[in-house]
């Protein structure tokens, strides 16, 4: 029985022990870790992601910046992919909001009409994976900085170079997702 017991509050500390994390010292991001979602992710200090980021999603990212500091340089790869799934999740979260609230699109439309189509088709097509990017998947932001946004690059890379290829849009569609992703830019950081 003590057996039995003390293996259970072994497991429960180890548990307790992995899951805890220290309290950040405050809910709002260094410029450090603002310049590095910029550059990684394209979310921009004046992006609207980062309003609706909650206290315990900045914390989080804060506690990823860190505590995961120290191994992020040797793993990049799983620094981003948990930087990742904070500003996702604050995504979904928005979109459902928004579809809740509204009939359509399913997210919060864009500040410039003019690109609202391609957004509809990223939204649709492209979000999950090249919304904030994976490491499988550059994102929109990096495309856009990249400048491969050209019709035909999109069209090629659709057609055969990713690993949901092929994805068949009109024209028209192609077109609209190219200026749509080659609209998102940041402006140069201004400190808070």
């Amino acid at each position: 029985m003590f057996q039995k017991s003390g293996a259970i509050i072994i497991y429960a500390f180890l548990a307790g022990f992995l899951l805890f994390q220290p309290d950040a010292q405050s809910e709002e991001l260094t410029q450090e870790e603002l310049t590095y979602l910029e550059e990684e992710f394209g979310v921009c200090e004046n992006s609207p992601i980062l309003n609706l980021l909650t206290a315990q999603e900045r914390e989080r990212i804060h506690n990823i910046f860190t505590f995961d500091e120290p191994w992020s340089r040797v793993y990049p790869y799983i620094f981003n992919v948990r930087l990742f799934g904070v500003l996702d999740t604050a995504n979904i979260r928005q979109c459902n909001e928004w579809s809740y609230e509204n009939s359509s699109p399913p997210c919060p439309p864009v500040a410039d009409p003019t690109h609202q189509p391609g957004k509809d088709v990223a939204d649709y097509q492209c979000n999950a994976c090249h919304l904030f990017g994976t490491p499988d998947a550059p994102g929109f932001f990096r495309l856009a900085q990249e400048k491969n946004t050209s019709i035909a690059y999109l069209s090629e890379a659709l057609a055969s170079g990713h690993r949901m290829s092929p994805i068949n849009l009109a024209a028209q569609e192609l077109r609209d997702l190219s200026g749509y992703i080659a609209s998102l830019t940041c402006e140069p950081n201004v400190k808070r």
